[in-house]
């Protein structure tokens, strides 16, 4: 995919009313105490065209928003504004393929709709989009006289970014305004993370230091600009060095741009990449982009272009003039042919042949005063000669699993040919011309050539590197929601290698050999392949399975008992699941006063109390909470320890708490009790009551009567 670059410079940092520092629609009202002045740092954006299709009277008062279609449908909007009288006009741009300096420069194609109507000396009220509210029509205004305020419902796509710049045309009363999108039916704020959308695939055939790279929306400036560490490039060549990411728009100030540019050390030549993040990259709404890789193909575009010439057929011990050309490149180029032995001169355009006794293959090889080149060959058949036959494979040089082709090129002879294909080592057996084959290891194949009355051999070698063997490791088993750290290594090949580590569900990626993915949840299958940097000869991929035990982690405390009499005790038990298996506790409460450390803690609260408990495995945190209730206890007053009372008297004990259950020493349950002298005389008398409450909570108390003459001395008897 080609990448479209923009560059325009601007003597200022982008502000909101700028179309690079755009507000990101992430939710579907926005609302505005006060409307923006003036304009932006970038000027001029919109156009001062008061004629449909722009209908702008330029830019006044403006401010600019970006919205990214997140799944197709209708677009609305109401703008209304909060003091009547005041006058809003807005247009709306296509910027999926286009950058905002193409806003002034393309505004006729970009543009989708615009609205510029304005009841004169009279109210003007909410405008935006909504066919409901309004026509048929794309464009209204400007003026009272080409209404209505609302236009037609615009159909978007999934994957697409608008800009809406909306100006208060009002000079005073900058009052502010409430943008609602909620009318929508597509979702338009922005929830999907962002992703690489094309990568720069075409340098010069002298190599590059840098490549440009687009995002699918804007991110953050502050997370690329200058952050060369967030990603890593991979390939033929390599390793790479990212010194560096620039970006024209960042470099200027703005906080968002989707362009940027890589800075690369040793130059990269054309092959097939992986460019990878590695870091977190936010986009406008704040979602985070997956850390994955994105393999693209760089080509070269300047190289020149060969031509050899047409293949041909000549006599045997003919003399002829190959014929070569060039286009393209640089120009300046020089020539030389191989096999140079075979030719008078091999460094020119045209080079003379010596005698010609077997078909041969002439390969031209052009370079241009840039030091770029280009190659192609002709086959040179010779004819009515000796019985030749030539030998080849393409490519001579292979991974093992890969095929190559054997061609038998013949020449001289009556060319009523026959073809017999053996190998070294034994194995392989053809009569075709043109077999392909796929050696496990390095293997010369010979061809032997016939023609009913002679017979000549030729051999060409097919060169097999071993693949590397890689080896993921044992399977491990490891708790719910915990992290695995996986052991790959890898054997056979020249020894110097790259990890690639993919998973099945999709979702973990590394590059590392020994990398560690947190919080598993479910049973994970991990795939390893290697790759030998020296013969890039990809292994086979290894296997090894996580399995995910547990649940996960859990808490739910319950206090034993669950109610308690004031005074005594319940035990907190934490009931921890799930998770690492291994718990740390934070018990607390409310009221406070309670802290904890503890598993399972004794308390004995004077009030209904809630506790609440905080359980770490390690990985993850849970929490819980549970409720003690603590019931009152009897409260009893008999009267004073020791009370005297005259032997003549009767007193009445009571035990109070209405509703309770009652247990006298004596054997009597009632609440309450008369108690007199048994004779005529000095007595003591002692009682104990036990009380039960409603609540089932107990107390007690004791009384000593004493019962003698002195205070029946000078004073009344005591009523019962």
């Amino acid at each position: 995919m080609s990448l479209f670059l923009e560059c325009f410079c601007r003597a200022q940092a982008p502000t909101v009313q700028d179309c690079l520092g755009a507000i990101p629609v992430c939710q579907p009202v926005y609302y505005t105490t006060n409307s923006y002045t003036g304009h932006g740092n970038v000027y001029p954006e919109i156009h001062n065209n008061q004629v449909c299709p722009l209908c702008m009277d330029g830019e006044k008062n403006d401010v600019f928003y970006i919205i990214t279609v997140q799944t197709s449908g209708i677009l609305r909007f109401t703008l209304t504004p909060n003091n009547q009288q005041n006058d809003y006009d807005w247009s709306l741009f296509n910027m999926t393929n286009a950058g905002c300096d193409q806003i002034y420069t393309n505004a006729v194609a970009l543009q989708v709709s615009c609205n510029s109507y304005g009841v004169w000396l009279s109210y003007n009220g909410p405008t935006g989009i909504n066919t409901a509210l309004g026509n048929n029509l794309n464009c209204n205004g400007p003026g009272n006289t080409n209404g209505p305020p609302f236009n037609k419902d615009l159909t978007v796509q999934s994957g697409e970014t608008y800009i809406l710049n909306i100006s208060n045309w009002s000079s005073t009363n900058q009052s502010g305004y409430t943008l609602d999108f909620s009318a929508s039916t597509a979702a338009i704020f922005d929830n999907v993370p962002p992703v690489i959308d094309s990568i720069q695939e075409e340098i010069l055939c002298s190599g590059a230091s840098d490549l440009y790279f687009r995002f699918s929306e804007n991110v953050k400036c502050a997370d690329v600009y200058h952050h060369p560490e967030k990603f890593s490039l991979t390939g033929p060549g390599g390793p790479y060095t990212l010194t560096d990411i620039l970006s024209d728009d960042c470099s200027t100030g703005a906080t968002q741009s989707p362009v940027y540019h890589l800075q690369i050390t040793p130059l990269i030549q054309a092959g097939i990449y992986t460019f990878s993040i590695i870091g977190d990259i936010h986009d406008l709404c704040d979602n985070l982009a997956l850390y994955e890789g994105y393999d693209f193909q760089v080509v070269e575009t300047n190289a020149p272009v060969a031509s050899a010439g047409n293949d041909t057929s000549v006599a045997n011990g003919s003399i002829i003039t190959l014929h070569g050309s060039a286009q393209g490149g640089a120009g300046g180029y020089t020539y030389h042919w191989e096999p140079a032995s075979l030719l008078i001169d091999p460094n020119v355009q045209e080079p003379v042949t010596i005698n010609l006794g077997a078909s041969t293959l002439f390969t031209l090889t052009v370079t241009d005063i840039a030091g770029c080149m280009g190659t192609d060959d002709v086959f040179v058949t010779v004819v009515g000669g000796p019985l030749v036959v030539l030998a080849t494979a393409d490519p001579q040089v292979v991974c093992q699993g890969e095929p190559s082709q054997l061609n038998a090129i013949p020449s001289g002879g009556s060319g009523n040919f026959t073809f017999q294909w053996s190998s070294v080592p034994p194995g392989f057996n053809s009569t075709l011309p043109n077999p392909t084959v796929l050696p496990d290891v390095t293997t010369t194949y010979i061809a032997l050539l016939a023609d009913g009355f002679s017979s000549n051999t030729d051999s060409t070698e097919v060169q097999v590197h071993p693949l590397p063997v890689a080896d993921a490791g044992p399977d491990q088993s490891i708790p719910y929601g915990t992290s695995v750290t996986l052991h790959g290594s890898a054997s056979g090949g020249s020894g110097n290698y790259s990890f690639y580590w993919t998973s099945n569900p999709p979702g973990y990626i590394s590059s590392q050999q020994h990398p560690t993915f947190i919080n598993l949840e479910e049973n994970t299958v991990f795939y390893l392949t290697v790759t030998d940097q020296i013969t890039e000869c990809v292994s086979q991929s290894s296997m090894t399975v996580v399995t995910v035990t547990g649940s996960p982690l859990n808490c739910n405390p319950i206090a034993n008992p669950m109610i308690i009499c004031k005074g005594t005790s319940s035990q907190l038990l934490a009931m921890a699941g799930g998770g690492s298996g291994t718990y740390t506790y934070s018990w607390s409460s409310t009221p406070p006063g309670f802290n904890s450390s503890e598993t399972n803690p004794v308390v004995s609260p004077s009030q209904t109390t809630f506790y609440h408990l905080e359980v770490n495995d390690g990985y993850n945190t849970t929490f819980g909470n549970v409720t003690l209730q603590v019931n009152p206890v009897p409260v009893i007053h008999l009267g004073p320890p020791d009370t005297n009372v005259c032997i003549y008297d009767t007193l009445l004990l009571d035990a109070g708490n209405e509703g309770s259950i009652y247990y006298w020493s004596n054997g009597a349950t009632t609440r309450t009790m008369h108690v007199a002298a048994t004779g005529i005389g000095y007595e003591v008398q002692t009682y104990s009551v036990k009380v039960i409450n409603n609540s089932g909570c107990v107390d007690s108390a004791n009384i000593r009567i004493i019962f003698s003459f002195f205070p029946c001395t000078g004073m009344n008897e005591q009523s019962p």
